[in-house]
């Protein structure tokens, strides 16, 4: 019983630190460029941050799983407020680069810690529903922020905007406090050289890690291609930044409604199923986007890739919280977290790179078919063709329902 209330807040927390960040990030690509800053810069800016705080998070989940997790969500909820109200100050890239630091590094804080309080609340068995729950909570924050940002934006201007992300955001701070709760943190200091390596050399052993690991890295990397720089193809093509918010918020949304069901199909199918079929809806939504230039086809088609997305990336989560020990599961988060955070920033500064030279649609175009090859190099995997908790051992069971 403590512990779905404990859900239940976390869910809280979640819902209201995503809207709020959401509301400043989620057309911030725009908002630098239509300031003058070039692509190439764009890609900068939200490379270098990226860069730095995947290598931060190694430590970070070391330092979860030797002091627990309160301490570092509430740190790393404090970031969020700052970040906003500094993006209203900023005129120049490196000021640009040096928030966009602080904001990954925050972020890295923060997420890495409540992932991880998160997976340490799901249920044995559940662990597909339970994060199909929390997903559609996220789903529904991350999605409305772009069409209400879009909104104020279009009104207010974008500097008000910012405002409203960091007031909202702000509220984060006290649900942490309140809320969150470690439970089995250790009571010595066990932060050394020797534990982080031995911390990390354990992530080895788990069998399939580096199978999730390629799935989350790849796509990861056509994601950021289209949340990056897309807005701003349909920026110049006069669209408003209304318009540009409700085709990412219908993406959103939809991506919601399919968490439930998708949640029970991870814990009963193999992750291959879905996972496959995932790259290539990525492949078939790029294509859809491309088709005409009409304003519905845009959404039609970045809703389809969304989908991909989502089936191309919650069944390896899925997977993750089923297959790796309880005891393992800071490390092990933070250096999925850590892989992604750094093919993020790979993947925004090549693209600022290619989108300048070869234009924004080429780089499009070319994501689509990475994710098509993606997809395919997955057939021949066999732990990925395992069925649901078949594979399981006893020092596997990774939730409790009490502690």
């Amino acid at each position: 019983m403590v512990l779905r209330k404990e859900l239940l807040l976390a869910n809280i927390f979640l819902l209201n630190t995503v809207l709020g960040i959401g509301l400043v990030t989620s057309l911030l690509s725009i908002y630098l460029n239509t300031i003058g800053i070039s692509l190439t810069n764009v890609g900068l800016i939200f490379a270098f941050g990226a860069i730095v705080a995947g290598f931060l998070r190694l430590l970070i989940g070391a330092l979860i799983d030797c002091y627990g997790k309160r301490t570092l969500v509430v740190i790393g909820a404090i970031g969020y407020p700052i970040f906003a109200i500094g993006i209203t100050l900023a005129n120049t890239v490196p000021q640009f680069i040096g928030l966009d630091l602080l904001l990954e590094i925050f972020g890295a804080i923060c997420w890495t810690a409540f992932s991880i309080h998160y997976f340490d609340l799901l249920s044995k068995g559940k662990e597909g529903v339970e994060m199909a729950q929390r997903n559609v909570i996220y789903y529904l924050a991350t999605g409305f922020a772009p069409l209400l940002a879009g909104l104020l934006a279009d009104r207010i201007g974008f500097i008000n905007l910012f405002y409203v992300g960091a007031l909202i955001s702000a509220i984060g701070f006290p649900i942490a406090v309140t809320s969150i709760r470690d439970h089995g943190k250790a009571k010595n200091k066990c932060l050394s050289l020797k534990t982080f390596e031995k911390e990390y050399a354990g992530l080895l052993k788990i069998k399939g890690f580096d199978a999730i690991f390629f799935v989350m890295l790849m796509n990861n990397i056509t994601w950021t291609f289209w949340a990056i720089y897309m807005p701003i193809l349909l920026n110049r093509q006069g669209y408003s930044f209304s318009e540009i918010g409700l085709i990412i918020t219908v993406m959103w949304v939809v991506g919601a409604l399919i968490q439930i069901p998708m949640g029970k199909a991870i814990d009963k199918l193999p992750a291959k199923q879905l996972l496959i079929p995932g790259f290539g809806l990525v492949f078939l939504g790029s294509l859809i986007f491309f088709s005409l230039r009409n304003y519905f086809v845009y959404m039609i088609g970045r809703t389809v890739a969304g989908l991909g997305w989502d089936l191309s990336y919650w069944p390896a989560v899925g997977l993750f919280a089923r297959v790796t020990p309880r005891k393992e599961h800071g490390a092990a988060w933070a250096a999925l977290m850590a892989g992604i955070a750094i093919s993020y920033g790979v993947g925004a500064l090549i693209g600022g790179f290619l989108t300048d030279n070869f234009g924004i649609e080429t780089v499009l175009y070319a994501s689509a078919f990475v994710s098509l090859l993606s997809g395919l190099a997955l057939i021949p995997s066999k732990f990925l063709s395992r069925k649901g908790q078949q594979h399981l051992k006893r020092h596997h069971v990774v939730h409790h329902t009490t502690k």
